[in-house]
Formats: structure tokens, C-alpha cells, sequence
């Protein structure tokens, strides 16, 4: 509804990956490791994103991404290669895809991947014949941005665009090219590279998706959507949501936060930097420190639930003030997206590693928040501290993080995939 009411139709969510190997770099991007779980929570996202709010036809259009195979690539590396027979791939990557076209999905976007050595953005295998063929998908198939440069042999972008689009591609998303695109296409027409009948099924599986989301509609009446929309309600569901997602690796009679805990120490950048908090593909792509946006930061969360009799300092870094009963130390991953994000090894950044270290012989107990998109190998702090939570990358809503801690009951979340206990390769 947020969405639809800035004047946006079309969601490029969900994400249905299955991520076998966690050091790529679009793992927070994944519901899961484990097929089962992404299969039901693509469905429940389609649904949600092209609900009509009451007003009888949708208002914008889900694209499941990115077909397929974008988690499995060889040791994680974003746009590699996936390796795997058919039938495997069947098992492993495409029960999402099913799910997100029984609940209706109006457009699904390729991967830059490769299945086997051949580009998903040019296999007719997968695309014409799986996709639309055997699953029997009616909507509109969309590349990812610039991904049929990737295509181009020898500069020869005209191939690229004929590769794709008799492979089954129906829309190109091209940004510095689009003018050759433009051209590359009609060329294609003239000499018969692309079939005639191959852009009319392509146009009409677009024009179906702007009939049902009304864009054709003779009078188009704007929907006062902007006072359906409750800014405190939806912040309060996002607060739930973050407080809900919270997962306890380790409690030794730390939490729940005890009324007896009266000075609280908080450490770290990443307990009062709202970008850090945030992530990568927040404001924009790769994300940045500071506050991009407003919300509130773990520590603002902190001090709000905290009781009148408690006190909570804060430092950036591990100094530790006399008399403090309980040290709560926030350390994490810096925003990345993409391939930018992608790991030889799961640990933190170094001078994240030295910040904890420097805790590690406290002898006033350590409650660590982990913030990351993936889980990583965090054993030498788990083995020292108190008390450890992984709060994943809670966005806005700090307050979230900090009911979780302030909670009458531990904290509920469940890992979605599993978690390294060291630094082997996990495949």
C-alpha cells in the first residue's frame, strides 16, 4: 500500500533463492537455505504484494527473482556458475518458482547466473520450455539490469538482444544502452532474426499484466491510497517484526534483561548508526553510514525501553566505563550488495573482530548483538561471552532489537539456515 500510494505498480520482490553457500553476497536477499521454508514464504509474498486493498484489482505487480539457480553457484560468488543436473535443479530451485506462480506472479526477473556454462538470460531451455512451457507461467519474463551485455560477443549487441529474446525473454531492462537496444530490436525484425510471432507473445503477456493492474482502463481515478495509510501502524509492524526475528545463540541467565542490571553499557558503531543498521540496498545500492532516514538505532532503542533506574552510556568504541553491571557490544557487517558482498571467508570485517576481541577478558558479563545479512563464524566470541543474538539487519526499527532484550520471554526467532561453527568451506 506504502508502495502503491507513491505512485510505484511494480515490486521487484520477492527474492526466492536458496542459498546453499553463504558467503555469496545477495544472502540476506534469500528467505532461506531450505527450499520448504522459501516455497511457503514465496507464495505468502506474492500474495501480499499484489493485494488489491479493497479496491477490487490489484495495485502492484510481484516479480519472483532471480531464475534460477542465483543461490548455487560454485563457492558463492554472485553471477558464477551453477553446476547441477536437471533434476536437481528441479528439487532444489524451482518448488519457489511454483509456489510464486500458483499464487498468481505477474513477472519474473532472470539471474545473471549461468546454469552449466550457458547464461540463464539465454537459455531457451530454461526460459521458453521450463518456465513457460512445463510450469506454465502466463506473465512476462524481464531481465536483470544490463544483464544481456553480459551476452555480447565481441561488442556484437544486436546477438545479445536476438540470444534473449528467442531464449523467451519478454522485456529488456537496459539503462546507458537503450537507444541500441531500441535499434538492435528493429534490426532484428527487419531481417528476420526475431520472429514476428515471438514480439506478440512478449507484448501480450505485458499488456495482460497492465490490463490487470488497470493501466489500460479507459479512466484511471487516483485512489486516495496516501489516507489509507497508518505511518504508526506500519511502524509498529516492523517493530514486531524485528523483535520477532531476533534469534539467541547463547544465554547464560543474561536475558531477559534483569531490573537488577542498573548500569548498561553499550559499545560499538554499529549500536548507533542508522545505515549500518540498515544495510546495503537502502537509499541506494550499496547503502552508507549515517542517518539516511529516520527510525531509531539500537542504543535510542535501548534507552527507551530501559527503566528510570537504569543508566546507558555509550562509546564507539571498547572502553568500558567503572561500575557498569552488564556491557552490551553491537558489531556487525558494513552495507554491501550484490558482488560487492561476496566473502572468501564468513567472518567480520578485521577492526570488527579487534572491537570484540578487546571484550573478550571482560570481567563484567558481555551480551554481543550481531548484525549481519548471513550467519558467520563467531565461535571465539560465543565461547567468551555471556550472552549472544544475531539481529540479522533490523532497517529502522532499533526499538525492535531493543524489546527483544527488555522481553518478559526470549527472544523467538529461528536461524533460516543453518550456522558455521568455523571457517571451512561449505562446499
Amino acid at each position: 500500500l506504502e508502495l502503491a500510494s507513491t505512485g510505484f505498480n511494480w515490486n521487484f520482490a520477492p527474492c526466492v533463492a536458496v542459498v546453499d553457500d553463504p558467503r555469496w553476497g545477495r544472502t540476506y536477499e534469500s528467505f532461506s537455505s531450505d527450499t520448504a521454508i522459501t516455497t511457503r514464504l514465496s507464495s505468502a509474498a506474492v500474495k501480499g504484494i499484489q493485494s488489491s486493498f479493497g479496491t477490487g484489482k490489484a495495485r502492484v505487480l510481484a516479480c519472483a527473482k532471480h531464475f534460477v539457480g542465483d543461490g548455487g553457484t560454485a563457492g558463492g560468488v554472485d553471477r558464477g556458475n551453477t553446476t547441477m543436473e536437471l533434476a536437481e535443479l528441479r528439487a532444489r530451485f524451482l518448488p519457489p518458482y511454483e509456489a510464486a506462480i500458483a499464487a498468481g506472479v505477474g513477472s519474473i526477473m532472470l539471474s545473471y547466473n549461468q546454469w552449466n556454462g550457458t547464461p540463464c538470460h539465454a537459455s531457451r531451455n530454461l526460459i521458453n520450455d521450463l518456465l513457460k512451457h512445463e510450469l506454465g507461467f502466463k506473465g512476462f519474463v524481464v531481465s536483470d539490469w544490463d544483464a544481456i551485455d553480459d551476452l555480447a560477443p565481441e561488442n556484437r549487441y544486436v546477438d545479445a538482444i536476438s540470444r534473449s529474446i528467442n531464449a523467451g525473454l519478454d522485456m529488456i531492462m537496459a539503462s546507458r544502452k537503450y537507444k541500441a537496444c531500441h535499434a538492435g530490436l528493429l534490426e532484428l525484425l527487419s531481417s528476420g532474426g526475431i520472429p514476428l510471432s515471438r514480439i506478440n507473445d512478449a507484448v501480450t503477456r505485458i499488456l495482460t499484466a497492465k490490463a490487470w493492474l488497470g493501466l489500460l482502463d479507459a479512466a484511471q481515478p487516483e485512489l486516495p491510497l496516501t489516507t489509507q495509510i497508518d505511518p504508526v501502524k506500519n511502524r509498529n509492524i516492523a517493530r514486531r517484526a524485528i523483535r520477532e526475528s531476533v534469534v539467541l545463540l547463547k544465554n547464560e541467565s543474561i536475558l531477559p534483561l534483569k531490573s537488577k542490571v542498573k548500569r548498561i553499557h553499550v559499545c560499538g558503531e554499529f549500536a548507533d548508526d542508522l545505515g549500518l543498521q540498515c544495510g546495503g540496498w537502502s537509499i541506494s545500492w550499496q547503502g552508507s553510514r549515517g542517518r539516511i532516514t529516520e527510525g531509531t538505532t539500537i542504543l535510542e532503542g535501548l534507552r527507551n525501553q530501559a527503566a528510570p533506574d537504569m543508566t546507558v552510556s555509550y562509546s564507539p568504541g571498547a572502553e568500558v566505563p567503572d561500575g557498569t553491571d552488564l556491557i552490551i557490544a553491537v558489531a556487525g557487517e558494513y552495507p554491501y550488495a550484490e558482488f560487492h558482498g561476496d566473502l572468501k571467508e564468513l567472518e567480520l570485517p578485521q577492526d570488527q573482530q579487534e572491537f570484540l576481541t578487546a571484550l573478550t577478558n571482560s570481567p563484567v558479563p558481555v551480551l554481543f548483538i550481531l548484525l549481519a545479512g548471513r550467519p558467520l563464524v563467531i565461535k571465539p566470541y560465543l565461547d567468551k561471552f555471556a550472552a549472544t543474538v544475531v539481529a540479522w539487519l533490523p532497517g529502522t526499527e532499533g526499538d525492535g532489537v531493543a524489546e527483544a532484550l527488555f522481553s518478559r520471554e526470549l527472544p523467538t526467532g529461528n536461524l533460516p539456515m543453518s550456522w558455521p561453527d568455523d571457517k571451512k568451506p561449505t562446499s
